[in-house]
């Protein structure tokens, strides 16, 4: 806005559908991703909804250093990326669920092999560790204080993300780990 940066808690959820929905299409090209392209979109749809009607924050940051534009786009492409990760996971989950019960559906005969499922979950699971530590050691060195009192929660749950998704990723491809 001409006030600044708006960093309103539509217009960032917007963004990050924005994100959400431009890497999974870039990345149906090269990976089968085209049967999550349906649920993001609507998900897109459905951010992008309230961001159109609701009011510019009442305080928008102002001009912002390249540093600090970094980080953030950093922030919001690992949320972005672990987001379709997620839905990659819930489409695993069914597809597991629905082989083991076998009742075979639609969804079944439309979506890769288990095994290509489950490997791409993982691809994706590692570019969005890989961001989240590109944005932390961003935010360590564009902010003035990460863990200043209006980001420490950011921060720590930050960490928290970063920590779960290396142990995950370590029992996978240290111990071959796998399961639910």
């Amino acid at each position: 806005t001409s006030g600044g940066l708006d960093l309103g808690f539509y217009k960032v959820t917007s963004t990050i559908a924005w994100f959400v929905a431009s890497i999974a299409l870039i990345s149906s090209l090269r990976a089968p991703l085209d049967k999550l392209l349906i649920p993001i979109y609507l998900l897109a749809a459905t951010a992008l909804l309230p961001a159109l009607f609701a009011p510019a924050s009442p305080s928008p940051h102002g001009p912002i250093t390249p540093g600090l534009a970094l980080h953030i786009v950093l922030s919001m492409l690992a949320y972005s990326v672990m987001t379709i990760g997620a839905c990659q996971a819930v489409f695993l989950a069914i597809q597991n669920r629905q082989l083991k019960s076998r009742h075979m559906s639609r969804l079944i005969n439309a979506l890769p092999p288990l095994q290509s499922m489950e490997t791409l979950l993982f691809q994706i699971l590692w570019a969005g560790e890989i961001l989240l530590s590109l944005s932390i050691v961003s935010g360590l060195i564009f902010l003035d204080d990460m863990f200043a009192q209006h980001v420490a929660h950011k921060s720590f749950f930050a960490i928290c993300a970063w920590l779960i998704f290396a142990v995950l990723l370590r029992h996978l491809y240290g111990r071959g780990l796998r399961g639910r």
